[in-house]
């Protein structure tokens, strides 16, 4: 028996990105029907309790995907020059699936980075501080899109945006206009189908420099 041929491996890769997207969607729904998300909440709060769901379901037990949060990237020289992990850059969401073949296993990798989004100020019940929409338009530029192009996430990292005040479609034309504020009016989110071979709403592309960034929404509230 010899080894798995390159188009076999690819689809192994298509399969398990579209198995965390399921993975991540279906999280959405659970915590969604129980309105266990508010509009207080943080977006690491928010990717702990979607992670716990996703820890439970059918789909990750049977197809062996794991999944861990707040990772933190050392990369393959870390070992070389030992740095304090926390000065490591993490992301909200890794996950990995192991793929075994004859003298050569494969673990595949699949990341996510959330961030919470609102379409208009609100005022946070817990302490009566307002939260400004456009900071959050501009932080999903500067700390999502941005630490895809520079390299600072993996280039198979997925955005998520938790919309939790307004509509998806409203808080898309937030983040297109602080992208026209920059200049970047050829980097705009545009609505396309899921690239992932999954029938999912609210999925968005934008292209850059370095090639396309996979965008995916979700409402909470």
């Amino acid at each position: 028996m010899g080894t798995i041929s390159s188009n076999i491996k690819q689809a192994f890769v298509q399969s398990f990105q579209k198995n965390c997207i399921t993975l991540v969607c279906h999280a959405h729904d659970v915590l969604y029907a129980c309105h266990a998300i508010t509009q207080d909440m943080d977006e690491e709060t928010i990717s702990t309790c979607m992670a716990s769901v996703i820890d439970n379901s059918q789909l990750a037990i049977d197809s062996m995907i794991h999944v861990c949060t707040e990772h933190r990237l050392a990369g393959d020289g870390y070992i070389q020059n030992p740095t304090s992990s926390k000065s490591l850059q993490r992301i909200d969401f890794r996950y990995e699936m192991d793929v075994w073949e004859k003298n050569n296993s494969t673990r595949l990798r699949f990341y996510m980075e959330a961030k919470n989004l609102f379409q208009v100020d609100f005022k946070k019940s817990s302490n009566n501080s307002v939260t400004h929409a456009k900071a959050y338009f501009k932080r999903y530029v500067e700390t999502g899109i941005d630490h895809i192009i520079t390299g600072y996430y993996p280039s198979n990292t997925l955005l998520l945006g938790y919309v939790l005040v307004g509509d998806i479609n409203h808080v898309v034309d937030g983040i297109n206009s602080e992208l026209s504020s920059q200049n970047r009016s050829a980097e705009y989110l545009f609505h396309a189908p899921s690239p992932y071979e999954c029938n999912i709403r609210n999925t968005f592309s934008s292209n850059h420099s370095v090639g396309g960034i996979d965008h995916l929404l979700l409402k909470f509230t």
